[in-house]
């Protein structure tokens, strides 16, 4: 083995600085290309499985010279890791390795710095092999468990480094700005810890026994609860939610998660008709008067649903489109049921990091878990009623007892993931019976 194939088999990194230019450059011949990722997707990871970040593509900057942002930060377990991607449309994008490179360098000989040091430093770095220059701007905030050393790097085609020379001073003013304020607002961030623990349970909780939900606030971050509350959604029903739209439309009856803003005199009437409207059951959480309510369950909501379509389109008929009539009584009633699953959760969770995904993925394997107690609950009850053809006898008492259930509000979670692989389950545990209190009956 010559010396170029030791050098290469050892992922030994060669760095010539030229001192007469103040520029490092960084060799990678040890980082091959065909491990990158060609589409870009961050399919592939240098670090760990739980090395995913965020990206967002900012438009309509056909003029610039900078083909991407990289907002990353030293972590005491897995070293440096990126948070967010910014590309810039129409500009070349870079694959994972090449940013993962940059990365590393950024925050290469960081490990002692004083974290609460809050001054913002400015590193140049040039990467021939790569053809780009990455100016980086390293800084200390907040990130989850306490604040850390984080970096802020530019990377624009070496071509443009005469041009970047020329407006360096002014870039570098620009920028540090940028960075003082970003600092502001990660000091200042923390959606989950705005909400008191048990009102989070049980805004998660309703949100699963209910398959739906509306998030009511006087302010705009704190609608941000839905980027938690929608961890416990499918990708599929995330496409069909949304943070929050004040403009033309409220309220959309089929979302499953949405939000919608109190007026300046903190008025918001409940669209209780396109509530009823909807396919599922919705949960409203409001969290300026701090009450949470529900919409009836599961057979009464199919009820209701039919005859707010039906009255729609024949006031439509006769010409009465303001007298669409609304069943009486309390239709939104606040509810108080106890369950254990959610409540575990939570505790599971305040032990692990929160940060490189951990409690996300950990999130995701307990929403299989739910899943693979529905499915239980289906081939339990396909097996108790021969496919559907008897009757389920002994009720929700039985289930309890035979699938090991401990509370209400499990069996009420248990079924709507039940539901949504096998719609109409519910309906046919319920009986198709008058459950407008919305407890669940133990006495079947």
């Amino acid at each position: 083995m010559n010396l170029k194939q030791m050098a290469t088999s050892k992922n030994i990194r060669n760095i010539v600085r030229n001192a007469s230019a103040g520029i490092i450059q960084c060799g990678t011949n040890s980082l091959s290309d065909d491990t990158e990722d060609v589409k870009g997707d961050n399919k592939l990871s240098l670090l760990s499985p739980s090395s995913g970040y965020s990206h967002s593509e900012l438009r309509h900057l056909s003029h610039g010279f900078i083909n991407s942002m990289l907002l990353c930060h030293w972590d005491n377990i897995l070293g440096p890791r990126i948070i967010h991607l910014w590309t810039i449309s129409g500009r070349m994008s870079y694959p994972v390795s090449t940013l993962m490179q940059i990365c590393s360098q950024s925050l290469s000989g960081e490990i002692c710095r004083d974290v609460y040091n809050s001054f913002i430093d400015f590193k140049f770095y040039d990467i021939p092999e790569k053809q780009v220059i990455v100016p980086a701007f390293i800084f200390t905030a907040n990130k989850a468990g306490g604040p850390g050393v984080h970096s802020l790097s530019l990377i624009i085609p070496k071509s443009n480094l005469t041009l970047y020379l020329q407006i360096h001073q002014l870039l570098q003013r620009c920028f540090e700005r940028i960075v003082g304020k970003l600092r502001i607002i990660m000091n200042k961030w923390d959606a989950i810890s705005e909400i008191p623990r048990e009102e989070f349970r049980i805004h998660i909780t309703d949100c699963m026994e209910m398959l739906a939900s509306l998030t009511v606030s006087a302010l705009p971050d704190t609608v941000k609860l839905l980027s938690t509350l929608a961890l416990f959604n499918t990708c599929e029903e995330r496409r069909c939610s949304r943070i929050v739209d004040t403009n033309h439309h409220p309220y959309h009856h089929d979302l499953y998660l949405q939000g919608a803003l109190r007026k300046s005199d903190h008025i918001f009437e409940y669209p209780v008709q396109e509530i009823l409207y909807s396919k599922y059951p919705t949960t409203i959480i409001d969290l300026t008067q701090q009450v949470v309510k529900q919409s009836p369950i599961y057979s009464d909501h199919v009820v209701h649903s039919y005859d707010t379509q039906r009255n729609e389109l024949t006031c439509l008929h006769h010409g009465d489109n303001n007298d669409i009539a609304i069943p009486g009584g309390e239709i939104l009633t606040q509810v108080d049921i106890t369950e254990t699953l959610i409540q575990g959760l939570l505790e599971e969770l305040d032990k692990l990091p929160a940060e490189c995904g951990v409690r996300e993925a950990y999130i995701l394997q307990f929403m299989r878990v739910v899943q693979k107690k529905a499915v239980c609950l289906i081939k339990y009850l396909e097996g108790e009623t021969n496919y559907g053809a008897q009757a389920f006898k002994g009720g929700t008492r039985k289930l309890r007892h035979d699938l090991l259930i401990t509370t209400d509000g499990d069996l009420r979670i248990i079924m709507a993931a039940a539901e949504k692989l096998k719609p109409g389950i519910v309906w046919f545990i319920m009986g198709g019976g008058d459950y407008s209190n919305r407890q669940i009956s133990t006495e079947y």
